[in-house]
C-alpha cells in the first residue's frame, strides 16, 4: 500500500528464552533488563542479524517498504559494527535503518548517532524511563516510582527530538502512552505515535489539539508582524 513499515531486530532477554527448546543453555543473568541482549546480543552472534537483515533485503524486494531498527543502542560503534556485518547480507547503505533509543547513553550520543546514518529514531518510553530513574516497572516493590512524567525523562526525550529534527532524521515513540505523555510529545513535534487501539482516539483528538494551537499561533504572529496585512 506505499507504506513504509518498520522491523525491529530481536531482543529478547536471556529469561525469555529459559522456557524455550535449548533455553538450558542460556546464560542466568542477575538482571536481564540490561543484560546480554539488544544490540550487544547481536553484535555477538551476527548470523542472526544477518538472516533478519536477508529476510527484510527478500521483501523490499518483492516490492515493499520494510526498514529494520536496531535495539537498546547506546553508541555509534555498535551501528558502524552493525553496518559492517549487514554488508555480508547485502546491505547497500541505501536501505533504512534506524535506532530503538531506550537507554540515556543513545539520547546523550544523538547527535554522533545521527551523523553515522539513521532514518528513524524510535523511542521506547518504557525502557528509557526505567533507565533514567533506575527503576524497574514490573518491580512490586519500587513499580510505584516509575514515572515517564518525571523531568529528567522529558529532558532527554525533547533533546533527542530536537537534534533529530536537526539532521532530518524522523522521530517516533511507542510504551505506555498516556493523555499527559501525548501532550509533551505533541508539543515537542515528535513526527508519529505508536498507540494500542484503545487510546488511539484520545491521542489523535490531544494532537489535533496541540496543532490548531500552533497554527492559530503562527497566524497570529503573522498578523502581528503585518505579514497579512
Amino acid at each position: 500500500n506505499g507504506k513504509h513499515l518498520w522491523l525491529c531486530s530481536s531482543d529478547m532477554r536471556s529469561d525469555e528464552y529459559h522456557t524455550l527448546k535449548g533455553g538450558d543453555k542460556e546464560p542466568y543473568e542477575t538482571d536481564p533488563v540490561i543484560g546480554w541482549r539488544g544490540i550487544r546480543r547481536l553484535l555477538d552472534e551476527p548470523q542472526i542479524l544477518q538472516a533478519e537483515f536477508k529476510a527484510i533485503k527478500s521483501l523490499n524486494e518483492q516490492g515493499h517498504k520494510i526498514g529494520i531498527l536496531l535495539p537498546f543502542v547506546s553508541s555509534t560503534e555498535e551501528i558502524k559494527k552493525t553496518k559492517e556485518i549487514l554488508k555480508n547480507a547485502g546491505y547497500d547503505g541505501q536501505s533504512r535503518f534506524g535506532i530503538m533509543i531506550e537507554t540515556p547513553a543513545a539520547c546523550f550520543a544523538i547527535d554522533e548517532i545521527c551523523k553515522a546514518g539513521i532514518s528513524l529514531a524510535c523511542i521506547n518510553i518504557d525502557s528509557l524511563t526505567q533507565l533514567v530513574l533506575g527503576v524497574d516497572k514490573h518491580n512490586k516493590k519500587v513499580g510505584h516510582h516509575f514515572n515517564p512524567m518525571h523531568t529528567g525523562v522529558h529532558s532527554l526525550i525533547a533533546m533527542a527530538i530536537k537534534v533529530c529534527r536537526e539532521y532530518g532524521v524522523e522521530t517516533s515513540v511507542c510504551g505506555e502512552i498516556s493523555p499527559e505523555i501525548t501532550l509533551f510529545l505533541a508539543k515537542q513535534s515528535i513526527d508519529s505515535i505508536y498507540a494500542k487501539p484503545d487510546v488511539v482516539h484520545t491521542i489523535r483528538h490531544i494532537v489535533a489539539q496541540v496543532e490548531k494551537k500552533v497554527l492559530l499561533d503562527a497566524e497570529r504572529k503573522g498578523m502581528e508582524s503585518g505579514r497579512y496585512v
